[in-house]
């Protein structure tokens, strides 16, 4: 049931298999889905907005949090140079107001949260 609740938060289609250890840290965080909400806009202040650039810093610093804060595993995900990266933590960290590396685990939950909010495109 709590696959099926995360697969429906996700926008996945109707009959969707979903495997609960796949998705279990997200079904852990959004059971109270309020409180979930209030944890991420602390989390991650403005990086949690809807605007491109937002989006952009949120997605780079998730994937670099992911990479174990490398830049340059990171610019390579992303298909992007490493400077790039470095350049889009320095800015996520002045929009959170403190080094991305004091909250780690948070951070990932909280971004990790925010990608659930919004449905994946077919």
């Amino acid at each position: 049931m709590q696959a099926r609740r995360v697969a429906v938060l996700t926008g996945r289609r109707h009959g969707a298999i979903v495997k609960y250890d796949h998705v279990a840290l997200a079904a852990i965080a959004t059971a109270d889905l309020q409180q979930a909400g209030a944890f991420g806009v602390r989390e991650l202040a403005s990086l949690g907005g809807d605007t491109d650039e937002a989006l952009c810093l949120a997605a780079t610093l998730r994937i670099y949090l992911e990479e174990g804060s490398s830049a340059r595993r990171a610019a390579k995900r992303l298909g992007v140079h490493e400077n790039t990266i470095k350049n889009r933590i320095r800015a996520a960290e002045e929009q959170l107001g403190h080094p991305v590396t004091t909250r780690v685990a948070e951070l990932l939950v909280a971004l990790r949260l925010a990608t659930l909010a919004r449905p994946t495109q077919p």
